[in-house]
């Protein structure tokens, strides 16, 4: 079967080649073949010759005898790839040492050629050897350059979170006491104002509290990013720190008409946590709750030992999430298509803060949900004392 010439190809030939063969005879026809097709050909018979022709003068491929009079095996091979790593190496050898040939390729070998076929494959095999080294170094080089600029752009991100950061937290105090005075001018105002100044005040009040609730998430998210986000670690009582939360979260859910209660757990569950941390997470779920309950309806909250862990739930009953918008929610600025009855905005980050400082203690976040049936939120953390298994899992038994 005729072999089809390398012009059909649309690669390149080596300029210039350095044979490194001991056999004068092998030299000689393979020196006569290259010159034939218009290659320079150097020539050394040992690898202590070799590396002088390379110190003298570039070559584009060095054509290497495995077996020399100093170098054994692959040893000719490492010392040329260590010295000059950038170079493409061609293998020759004969039919019995095909496998150390291969050898020679997970090396860093291009190709190989068995001494006696080289007449018909010999060019084939150099152009394609000198080839596919190009485009390997072109990758290389192209992926070098992407290190460099993802370098550049994670200096860039660094400098957008502290520029976010320090923008956030001089933020804070403004915002801190606009809500304040405002609070001040709604309660001793009261009686004297009308109620359309009283509804501007509260608005101001309202607004405010969004951006501080912003400028809060946006500093977690940005403490979280970096890696500083504090833990500080106390043995407390979980149940104690509901009852606290439910108390607080009260208010809030008393001036939509919904009504949050704690279904008590049944053995003490202590666990070692950052409170303000748990806090922060119980405020973000039983919030959520609220915002998306409807008048008239329920928030329950409930903890359960489950051996190793607590598990802690928020159930509503308010629109359901769709299935195929879940797995988005614990995600930076994730969002459904679900509105909220009052019509209250998110920041979008308040999920996924929660889903980092639940990962920080150990434990795991999720939900369940029916579109219709309300919504679920949960969280695991490790108890300190391990628990009776509760008999009833965790799930979706308050309405």
């Amino acid at each position: 079967m005729p072999i089809q010439p390398i012009s059909d190809f649309n690669v390149d030939i080596p300029g210039v080649v350095l044979l490194v063969e001991d056999s004068r005879t092998v030299g000689a026809a393979l020196t006569r073949a290259l010159q034939e097709r218009g290659i320079e050909t150097r020539l050394a018979r040992t690898i202590a010759e070799a590396m002088k022709r390379l110190e003298a003068e570039p070559v584009d491929l060095v054509l290497l005898d495995l077996g020399l009079p100093d170098a054994d095996g692959l040893s000719g091979l490492e010392l040329i790839a260590e010295t000059y790593p950038e170079l493409c190496v061609v293998i020759l050898t004969g039919e019995a040492d095909q496998q150390l040939a291969v050898s020679a390729l997970q090396k860093g070998a291009q190709d190989y050629l068995v001494k006696g076929e080289e007449g018909q494959l010999l060019m084939r095999t150099l152009a394609f050897a000198h080839e596919r080294h190009r485009v390997r170094r072109a990758v290389d080089e192209m992926a070098s350059e992407l290190r460099v600029k993802n370098e550049a752009l994670n200096e860039l991100n660094k400098t957008k979170d502290r520029f976010l950061g320090m923008a956030a937290h001089d933020l804070r105090n403004p915002l801190t006491a606009i809500i304040g005075f405002s609070r001040l001018l709604e309660f001793q105002l009261d009686g004297r104002i009308e109620a359309t100044q009283v509804d501007f005040i509260q608005r101001i009040t309202r607004s405010a509290t969004f951006m501080l609730t912003m400028v809060e998430d946006l500093l977690d998210m940005s403490a979280i990013e970096s890696g500083q986000l504090k833990i500080e670690k106390q043995m407390i009582d979980l149940g104690e720190l509901l009852r606290d939360n439910v108390a607080m979260n009260a208010e809030l859910a008393a001036s939509k008409s919904v009504s949050v209660r704690l279904e008590e757990p049944k053995t003490t569950l202590a666990i070692n946590v950052d409170p303000r941390r748990i806090e922060q997470v119980l405020n973000n779920l039983v919030s959520n709750a609220v915002k998306f309950s409807k008048p008239g309806s329920s928030v329950v909250l409930r903890a359960r030992g489950t051996g190793q862990d607590v598990s802690v739930s928020v159930f509503d009953e308010g629109p359901g999430i769709p299935k195929d918008e879940q797995s988005s929610l614990f995600k930076a600025f994730g969002r459904t298509s679900v509105r909220a009855p009052g019509g209250e905005k998110s920041t979008g980050l308040g999920l996924a803060i929660v889903k980092k400082i639940v990962e920080v203690h150990g434990g795991r976040v999720g939900l369940r949900s029916q579109v219709g049936e309300g919504t679920e939120f949960y969280f695991t953390l490790p108890l300190s004392v391990p628990s009776p298994r509760s008999s009833a899992p965790p799930g979706r038994e308050p309405k």
